[in-house]
């Protein structure tokens, strides 16, 4: 919300909820609890039980709104925009993630992609530009590169050192959860950039007031995203949890340790 005042928004044609995963439905509560009207609301047809997608709902149904289901093949024109549907297919395949909402976006002669968590070398070779949250347009023929949420790594920023080659590194922290009081919502996203597997078994994550979360032993492919929530548990995110009543990144500002089992710190990400 503080970047659409900022840019000086006071419409919106349409907003796009690539799927219903909790770290990507948050923010636009926000905008739909906002005075800033709202014309329609293109969704990929699958909904989610958790609380803050039905928080979603219910804030979409107070301003008369119905989602509408997106599918490959549909074509859309917002102001001077031209856009397509690439993505869910026909039938989807009931898989949050796979199922995101893919939009090729065209103004003037640009074309930019937003592949929400689909991977981008499904669809970048249509594409000038594939643009990942926080809003950054990175040339399509750049590696695959994975969406970082709210507080993120700034592009061109690189890890601490790493002993023997290896890169696991910390990509983002969502610090301000929408579930309750508690915030079980919050998570640390880490990413291995090496081109070999690293096992993460006694490996440690902890913030400044010492919280700590030790990894079971969980093997993490090259190009893997794990993440670590403080009281929830996804299996596509690697289960990771740290099973925590309380809240436990601080809003205000907080650092990221990621040590491996010999104590050794790995990377560290401050916000």
């Amino acid at each position: 919300m503080a970047h659409l005042q900022q840019e000086g928004i006071d419409d919106i044609e349409v907003v796009i909820l690539s799927h219903g995963d909790s770290d990507h439905v948050g923010g636009l509560i926000d905008v739909l609890r906002s005075s800033i009207p709202v014309d329609a609301v293109l969704y990929n047809s699958q909904h989610s039980a958790s609380l803050t997608y039905q928080q979603f709902l219910t804030e979409t149904m107070k301003r008369g709104l119905t989602p509408t289901p997106a599918q490959v093949g549909q074509s859309h024109t917002w102001g001077p925009v031209n856009a397509s549907v690439l993505n869910p297919q026909n039938p989807p395949t009931g898989e949050q993630n796979e199922d995101s909402v893919v939009i090729l976006a065209v103004y003037g002669d640009v074309r930019f992609l937003f592949p929400g968590d689909v991977g981008t070398d499904t669809y970048q070779a249509q594409a000038d530009f594939v643009v990942f949250l926080p809003l950054v347009a990175k040339p399509a023929s750049s590696e695959p590169t994975y969406t970082p949420t709210y507080s993120s790594r700034p592009p061109g920023t690189t890890p601490s050192p790493y002993p023997d080659s290896r890169s696991i590194v910390i990509t983002s922290v969502f610090h301000d959860g929408v579930q309750d009081p508690a915030e079980p919502d919050e998570y640390v996203e880490i990413r291995n950039d090496d081109t070999v597997a690293i096992r993460l078994y006694g490996w440690t994550l902890h913030d400044e007031a010492n919280y700590v979360f030790t990894f079971p032993d969980h093997v993490m492919e090259p190009g893997h995203v794990c993440r670590v929530y403080t009281n929830a548990y996804y299996s596509e995110s690697c289960a990771f949890s740290y099973g925590s009543s309380a809240a436990i990144w601080d809003n205000g500002g907080d650092c990221a340790y990621l040590q491996d089992s010999a104590g050794t710190l790995i990377d560290t990400y401050c916000y």
